[in-house]
């Protein structure tokens, strides 16, 4: 995984939160880390939530991004996935988690995520 992202040269790499239960998401989302610290953080990392309050955990976003002009075609990917039960997934999870984030960023609906940094870059609290 290292040598592929290292190999694309990407300036921003997505990946999921890896604090989650589910064992795909953990993994999904350390092997990117571990290649931002092996390649000397030479790329922007962000992680998404998958469902926060149901998978993925202590979840605290630094940035947001307004997907109300494009709500509905995220809908229509999400439900072309049949084998993950799109109906009850989007209405139970993903569509209380837009609204919830919207709430947060002023709009309609969002996706949080966070922008993960080195030390020295991150807001620093006194004594720590």
């Amino acid at each position: 995984m290292t040598k592929m992202i290292v190999g694309l040269q990407p300036d921003i790499v997505f990946t999921q939160w890896p604090v989650d239960v589910h064992p795909d998401h953990q993994v999904t989302g350390l092997l990117p880390l571990t290649t931002w610290v092996r390649s000397e953080r030479k790329f922007h990392l962000y992680f998404y939530e998958v469902n926060t309050g149901s998978e993925t955990m202590a979840f605290t976003p630094t940035d947001y991004v307004d997907i109300s002009a494009v709500r509905e075609h995220k809908k229509e990917a999400i439900f072309a996935h049949k084998t993950q039960n799109p109906v009850e997934t989007y209405n139970d999870y993903f569509k209380p988690l837009e609204e919830f984030r919207g709430l947060a960023a002023g709009v309609k609906a969002a996706e949080a995520f966070i922008h993960f940094k080195a030390k020295v870059e991150r807001a620093n609290i006194i004594g720590i």
